[in-house]
């Protein structure tokens, strides 16, 4: 290849970046770009339903082939050694000729054209230390199906070798865009059939050295061990020279680049977890992921939430609490979980339902935001939903700096006053807490004049509000106020034990033991959307972990 030109310097520059703030953990274990598995759909079919419509077997087959892949997702992931694992790896024309000055783009009728689009694509890229491993996915499953019932299946064995045709083109092209880059880089290639046992081997229509390069079910089932005997143990004894160490890291720093690369726009974002879990809420707000048929756990969201929060889909847990009757509820859940959903739905429903439903939302707002006015959450912000319903409401924002100026008396004081032009306020902080210096009791006192009989909700109640044992009398005063009308509180128990002990645990417990009468005010909202398995358990985990590391070197903590 003749002289590379800057946009290859400029790649390359981008895979170092994304290589070393993503791949050079030290770990032995695999990276795994994208962080989860590209989405296509979630929930699994269930065999027995009547069929929903004339497009359900093209789903059903895109859900095949999307399980079939996380299946070998899930493998790769598992495995002992310092790889990076590439999911949907797709290069556009104007990639594949990077740095090749022979391209002449000005001649080049594609280039002229379609140099943005898609040149080629493949399942699965692991990049070794020394070499590179080229991995497509075919689900046939039908094709076992069919053959079971015994028609057709010569041409079914020759749908199949077609299938394994196209894969073994896919991976050529792929073993042709690396030896474009070094041609005597060690590349080896695989097609996965995770649905077909090895006993359906004689059954492929191929030579030897195809049946070599297939992967079968048991082989997936113990997919390690494959790994080992056929990768890992032939090419360990394969070290690179330094020149060649060079190149390998080279191609390594490329295909990571054009990775993160859609078109001429480099994302190095595209490699975080948190881009994947809002790419993911994106798609599951469109409610382009669920076959409501056949899950219990999921429905579909009622018309009035619909429209104006843009969810398409509901948890049960997250529908059974919107529908509550309970007039306080305590709403534990880690991000993501659907405490925000929840809350405004409630808001949504007590506004619409009587014209004298008054009602206040406390939002918690981080104590380093002194200018931020609003507060991410998986759904639009308060102020645009009730735009769109019509609700007529106004915003008392606080930053950290107001917080020692004003008495908490005033601000309520002037929540009351907002409320009779508004229907709703939304109060941006609830951490004043910390700063201001009157009596907790007299707070309450007031607190609980001011705002009897409106309906009061906090969220993020952890975010500025630690609940130590002198908060305790905040919370009763909360407690008390439904009484007369609605309260609904959200929190993060997780983010709230940085700010806690055990012993405040402890008494945080006796205190809902003690006050409320209903186990079913408190509720733990432990499911969410985003994945076949529960992404608020693995945030809940990450959170324990950050705590266990911080509180053995702070005895304190």
């Amino acid at each position: 290849m003749a002289q590379k030109d800057t946009k290859y310097q400029e790649y390359l520059r981008n895979g170092k970046e994304i290589f070393e703030t993503y791949c050079s953990t030290g770990d032995k274990r695999p990276i795994m770009l994208p962080r989860a598995p590209q989405q296509t759909y979630i929930d699994v079919i269930d065999p027995n339903e009547d069929k929903p419509g004339c497009s359900f077997e093209n789903d059903r087959n895109q859900q095949l082939n999307y399980e079939a892949e996380v299946t070998v997702y899930r493998v790769l992931e598992k495995l002992d050694g310092n790889y990076i694992v590439l999911h949907s790896f797709e290069y556009t024309h104007f990639q594949y000729h990077l740095g090749d000055s022979n391209h002449d783009r000005r001649k080049c009728i594609i280039c002229k054209k379609t140099a943005t689009n898609r040149e080629g694509e493949c399942d699965f890229i692991v990049i070794a230390p020394n070499y590179f491993v080229i991995i497509e996915v075919k689900n046939m499953s039908h094709i076992g199906e069919i053959s079971e019932n015994g028609s057709n299946k010569d041409q079914q064995m020759q749908a199949l070798g077609k299938t394994f045709k196209k894969s073994a083109e896919q991976r050529k092209r792929i073993k042709d865009l690396i030896m474009r880059f070094c041609k005597r880089l060690t590349v080896r290639q695989f097609t996965v059939y995770p649905n077909f046992d090895k006993a359906f081997k004689s059954q492929f229509q191929l030579s030897s050295s195809e049946k070599s390069t297939i992967i079968f079910k048991d082989d997936v089932d113990d997919f390690s061990n494959w790994w080992k005997e056929n990768v890992s143990d032939l090419l360990m004894d394969d070290p690179l020279g330094p020149e060649f160490r060079t190149l390998h890291e080279e191609v390594r720093n490329l295909f990571l680049a054009i990775w993160c690369t859609d078109k001429n726009h480099y994302d190095i974002a595209k490699c975080s977890l948190g881009q994947c879990i809002l790419k993911v809420d994106k798609q599951l707000r469109s409610g382009r992921f669920i076959f409501r048929q056949s899950n219990p756990e999921v429905i579909p969201t009622p018309t009035l939430y619909k429209d104006f929060l843009g969810v398409e889909n509901l948890t049960k847990q997250q529908n059974d609490l919107i529908n509550s009757t309970e007039n306080f509820l305590w709403i534990n859940g880690p991000a993501g979980s659907g405490k925000t959903v929840v809350i405004m739905a409630k808001i949504l429903k007590l506004a619409m339902s009587r014209k004298d439903n008054k009602i206040v939302l406390f939002r918690g707002l981080m104590l380093n935001a002194e200018e931020e006015d609003t507060v991410h959450c998986t759904v639009q912000g308060p102020d645009k939903i009730l735009d769109k319903a019509g609700i007529k409401h106004v915003y008392l924002t606080l930053g950290p700096k107001s917080f020692c100026k004003l008495e908490p008396i005033e601000l309520y004081r002037d929540i009351v006053c907002n409320l009779i032009e508004n229907k709703v306020v939304i109060v941006l902080s609830w951490g004043f807490l910390h700063h201001c210096k009157t009596d907790i009791v007299k707070w309450n006192n007031e607190l609980f004049r001011l705002l009897r009989g409106i309906n009061v909700f906090v969220d993020d109640i952890h975010q500025g509000f630690s609940l130590l044992d002198d908060h305790h009398n905040s919370l009763e005063t909360l407690v008390d106020l439904s009484n007369f009308s609605y309260t609904c509180v959200a929190c993060d128990m997780i983010q709230r034990r940085y700010d806690c002990n055990a012993e405040s645990d402890l008494n945080l417990a006796r205190f809902f033991e003690d006050k409320l009468s209903s186990s079913s005010q408190i509720v733990s909202l432990s499911k969410n959307l985003r994945n076949t398995f529960d992404i608020s358990r693995c945030l809940s985990v990450i959170r324990k972990q950050i705590i266990d590391i911080r509180s053995s070197s702070d005895p304190n903590f």
